[in-house]
């Protein structure tokens, strides 16, 4: 019986997760966020690059904590992105 290709890498989603979770947390203890949804929303926002800062109102300057995170995040997020999209792309097509 031929064996059965795995798509899924559990590595990758299991570092989407921690960063997510990680980045959270971070929002809420530098930032001041409730961790519940606004944290969470602004860190799944700022992984997937997406570049806009939901409810900090007049802060959006280079120098507050949360647009700095921000923008770790989301180059940690690209990353993470091209290496799922590269393993998924090599599983597909049995590479």
């Amino acid at each position: 019986m031929p064996q059965r290709r795995k798509v899924f890498n559990e590595e990758v989603s299991f570092w989407y997760l921690v960063i997510i979770v990680g980045f959270s947390l971070a929002y809420y203890s530098f930032g001041h966020l409730p961790l519940l949804p606004d944290a969470f929303v602004f860190s799944l926002t700022s992984f997937h690059g997406r570049g806009f800062f939901p409810g900090l109102g007049n802060e959006t300057s280079l120098h507050n904590p949360l647009v700095v995170l921000a923008a770790i995040e989301a180059m940690v997020g690209l990353f993470i992105e091209i290496s799922f999209i590269a393993t998924f792309t090599q599983r597909f097509f049995g590479k």
